[in-house]
C-alpha cells in the first residue's frame, strides 16, 4: 500500500509538472509583441516613409508598391474580408485586423512598370476594387516584330500578366535576344546602359514624386547598416519574415537575428523599421500560379543591371537567417520597395 500511495504521489507530481509547462508554453505562445502605430517617418505622395538612419539619408518605403493599396481604415491594419463568427455567418460592421503586408504588393519583371496582382489572397471585392491597375495601357503598334510580341499582345488586350517567362518579358524574347540594357554581343543589341531610366522604373511610374527603386547600392547600404530580426508572427499577424531596424549601436549593424535566436531586448516594433514579408518570387508558371517561395523567403528588385550577366539584376534576397544581395533573372516577378532621398 504504502508504494502505490508513493506511486499515486509521483504521478500526481509528474501530471502537474507536464500542466505547469504546458501553461507556460501557452503564455510564452501569447506573448507576441503587438503596436497598433507601427513607425512611421513621414509621407511623400501619400505613401509612408521610414528614416532608417542610413549614411546616404535614403528613406525606404513602409511598404511595396500596392501592398496597401485595399487597407481602408487611416491605421492601415484592415482589409476587405469580414470575419466570420462560429456559425460561418458574417459579423456586421467586422472585420479582420491585419497589416498591410497581408498583401505581398505586385510582382514585377525587372525594368517593366506594370506588375501582377497577388495571386495568394484571393479577394472578389478587392479585385474589383483594384482591378483598373491590371491593365497594361503602353501598347505601341511598333514594338511588333521589333519587341516582345507576345508581351505587346498582353498589353494591346489589356490583360494582366500571368506568365514570367522569357517569352512574356518586355526587353527581349530569351536570354539571346535582349533589346534594352544589355552589355554583352551574344545577348542582344548592346546599349551598355546600367540602371533603369525612369520611364522603366516602376515606383517612379507608379508612385511619382521622389520615389525611385533601390540600386545595387541602396540594397547594400541597408543590409550592412540595419539590425535585422526574423519573425514568424509579425506583429500578431501570422506574418513571416524580416524587420530591418534603424541600428542603435554601430556594433549591431549587419548583424542578422534568425530563427531560434534571441533579440536584443533594447529593440521592439515601436522603434523605426521596416518590414519584409516573405512572399517569394513568381517564375515561368502560365497559370497565374507560379510563385515560389511563399513564407520562406523574400526578394525585391533593385534598378541595377549586372553588367557581367545582363540577363539578370539585382536584389534584395533573404530567408530566415540571412540577408543578401543576389543577381535573379530579370524576367522573374518580384516586389519592389520603394526609396528616395
Amino acid at each position: 500500500m504504502k508504494n502505490i500511495t508513493s506511486l499515486f504521489k509521483y504521478l500526481l507530481f509528474i501530471s502537474l509538472a507536464v500542466f505547469a509547462s504546458c501553461k507556460d508554453d501557452d503564455e510564452d505562445e501569447e506573448a507576441v509583441e503587438v503596436v497598433d502605430n507601427l513607425p512611421k517617418s513621414g509621407d511623400e505622395e501619400g505613401h509612408a516613409y521610414v528614416d532608417l538612419g542610413l549614411p546616404s539619408g535614403t528613406m525606404w518605403a513602409q511598404y511595396c508598391i500596392d501592398a496597401y493599396q485595399v487597407l481602408i481604415n487611416d491605421r492601415g491594419f484592415v482589409d476587405y474580408e469580414k470575419v466570420i463568427d462560429e456559425n460561418g455567418n458574417e459579423k456586421d460592421g467586422a472585420f479582420r485586423r491585419t497589416f498591410g503586408a497581408e498583401f505581398h504588393g505586385r510582382y514585377f519583371a525587372w525594368g517593366e512598370t506594370k506588375g501582377s496582382k497577388n495571386s495568394y489572397v484571393k479577394n472578389e471585392k478587392r479585385d474589383k476594387e483594384i482591378g483598373d491597375l491590371d491593365l497594361m495601357d503602353d501598347y505601341d503598334e511598333s514594338w511588333k516584330g521589333g519587341k516582345n510580341e507576345l508581351y505587346a499582345n498582353l498589353v494591346k488586350n489589356k490583360s494582366e500578366k500571368t506568365d514570367y517567362l522569357w517569352d512574356y518579358y518586355k526587353w527581349g524574347g530569351t536570354g539571346d535576344h535582349i533589346n534594352k540594357y544589355n552589355t554583352r554581343e551574344m545577348c542582344g543589341v548592346i546599349d551598355s546602359i546600367l540602371q533603369l531610366e525612369s520611364t522603366d522604373d516602376a515606383a517612379t511610374v507608379n508612385w511619382g514624386g521622389k520615389w525611385r527603386m533601390p540600386t545595387k547600392e541602396d540594397l547594400e547600404e541597408l543590409v550592412n547598416n540595419c539590425y535585422w530580426v526574423y519573425y514568424n508572427n509579425y506583429n500578431g499577424t501570422k506574418r513571416v519574415g524580416m524587420v530591418a531596424y534603424r541600428a542603435k549601436k554601430d556594433e549591431d549593424k549587419g548583424v542578422v537575428i534568425g530563427i531560434g535566436q534571441y533579440k536584443s531586448a533594447d529593440y521592439s516594433l515601436n522603434d523605426p523599421h521596416i518590414f519584409f514579408r516573405f512572399s517569394g518570387f513568381k517564375r515561368h508558371i502560365n497559370t497565374g500560379k507560379g510563385e515560389r517561395g511563399l513564407g520562406t523567403e523574400c526578394s525585391v528588385w533593385s534598378s541595377t543591371l549586372n553588367s557581367v550577366i545582363p540577363t539578370a539584376g539585382y536584389a534584395l534576397t533573404m530567408d530566415n537567417h540571412k540577408v543578401g544581395v543576389e543577381s535573379c533573372d530579370r524576367f522573374e516577378g518580384r516586389p519592389i520597395r520603394p526609396v528616395f532621398k
